[in-house]
């Protein structure tokens, strides 16, 4: 009994492993250039909501290296 539950697990695991999700890319920005696109991409100035206390206009927060963006924590309060 052991082995048939032990077969039916992994069957169903193997079965589980072979689906392969349909996702659709709806949006990419491949930051081709030297600074972000200021059409899609702006700066917020830090604030009280949490959402917003970590955010900074400083040029230190983010960097630009071979096509990613790169994304600092400020220790500037």
């Amino acid at each position: 009994m052991k082995n048939v539950i032990l077969l039916l697990l992994s069957v169903c695991g193997m079965l589980a492993c072979t689906h392969t999700p349909k996702w659709e890319l709806v949006w990419e920005d491949n930051f081709d250039g030297a600074e972000p696109d200021t059409t899609i991409w702006s700066r917020i100035p830090r604030g009280k909501p949490d959402w917003q206390n970590t955010q900074s206009f400083d040029n230190r927060c983010y960097e630009m290296r071979d096509g990613c963006l790169i994304l600092k924590r400020s220790s500037i309060n």
